[in-house]
């Protein structure tokens, strides 16, 4: 079984996206799109912190986020920096996203740091991304740092590339340090190996290391997530299957050790999420994280979250596959790899079985309502 939500969490960190708390996606698929995120204080329960989503309104795709503070002398958000998405002409592909930081001093945006993506338009993988920080002195951006990716023939990611990127714009260590990720479908793990390369040998070193996830069900609802044998995740969900709680656990002297807690309350009439997170650690009170979502409409539903929706199993397939989604589906088209449709058959709303029995052998894409949402291999 393909270790797709696992693979989705363990990704978001190679993507350079902050992640505060996991995130259930059966509430984001019901309720729509993320508003936006207060964080609150253990103490009084006053808020600190504040994330703010605008989205496109014909494709849904989000636009922009907003981060402010709390001003307690004037009582009310103090705006710190800004991000904004750009995306390529008539397409969902995100070609760069830049950050402006808020200066008190001179009362307007200056630029801060800016990310460039460079994705394969025939099946949307990530080849690419370009991080720069700005120099307010030469008022130019400064290369950084620098990560490219190879992918398997079933679209996981293969290798991840570590470049630096010297102030003139040309990359210095060019696949100097790589990680390769090495999955194994039968025991639900990956191994994961961070090569760097030596100057003294002149070759390449590396550590291994292995995660493991435990499901909880068929439709893959993660139990366990295990990192070799010094931390791991737990999960637990409700009648719902919805995210209740996860715990974070360290292992030293033969005994795991309970790290983080957090608890999950959901509360559909407002369409809210709140999140209480516990540090075992400091004995520190729960702090409260709570979500605001919009209701979905036909607009507002993006690519994303209809592919987040889609659960496809098996997958290989020898003909046969079920799909189950979270939101109403009308058509199924099946498209070679090269981009010709194959097949197509009607929809019959949340769930359905599929038939590519009468197709060759190969990779496929499948595609919901026009929207491509994943591989099929037919084996």
């Amino acid at each position: 079984m393909k270790l797709i939500l696992f693979l989705a969490m363990a990704f978001i960190p190679l993507l350079g996206i902050s992640q505060s708390s996991p995130m259930p996606t059966w509430f984001e698929n019901h309720l729509g799109q993320l508003d936006s995120m207060i964080y609150y204080y253990p103490w009084d329960n006053s808020p600190y912190f504040r994330e703010v989503y605008k989205y496109q309104t014909s494709t849904g795709l989000i636009e922009s986020q907003v981060e402010s503070t709390w001003d307690e002398t004037e009582s009310k958000w103090a705006t710190v920096s800004l991000t904004s998405y750009n995306y390529k002409p008539n397409s969902s592909q995100l070609e760069s996203q830049l950050t402006q930081s808020w200066n008190f001093n001179k009362q307007k945006w200056q630029n801060h740091s800016l990310v460039k993506y460079n994705e394969n338009i025939a099946n949307e993988e990530l080849l690419k991304e370009d991080y720069y920080l700005w120099n307010d002195n030469t008022k130019s951006w400064d290369g950084e740092q620098s990560f490219s990716y190879t992918y398997y023939s079933d679209g996981r990611v293969k290798r991840k590339y570590f470049d630096i990127i010297e102030r003139d714009g040309r990359v210095i260590s060019h696949k100097k340090s790589m990680i390769e990720y090495i999955y194994n479908d039968l025991e639900n793990s990956i191994e994961i190996k961070n090569y760097s390369f030596s100057e003294l040998s002149h070759s390449y070193i590396y550590e291994s290391s292995k995660i493991k996830t435990t499901l909880f069900n068929e439709e893959n609802n993660i139990k366990e997530v295990s990192f070799k044998d010094n931390s791991k995740t737990t999960y637990i969900y409700d009648d719902n299957l919805r995210l209740k709680q996860s715990k974070s656990y360290s292992y030293s002297e033969e005994n795991w050790t309970l790290d983080l807690t957090y608890d999950y309350e959901y509360d559909n009439v407002n369409s809210q999420i709140h999140i209480y997170d516990y540090i075992q650690l400091y004995g520190v009170e729960q702090y409260k994280i709570t979500h605001y979502y919009s209701k979905p409409t036909a607009t507002n539903i993006s690519k994303n979250e209809i592919k987040q929706s889609v659960r496809l199993y098996p997958n290989p397939t020898s003909g046969l596959f079920n799909i189950k989604s979270d939101l109403q589906f009308k058509t199924i088209d099946i498209y070679s790899i090269s981009g010709k449709l194959v097949k197509s058959v009607n929809g019959q709303g949340i769930e359905q079985i599929v038939d590519i029995s009468d197709l060759p052998n190969g990779i496929y894409l499948l595609s919901i309502d026009g929207n491509i949402v994943s591989k099929v291999v037919r084996d």
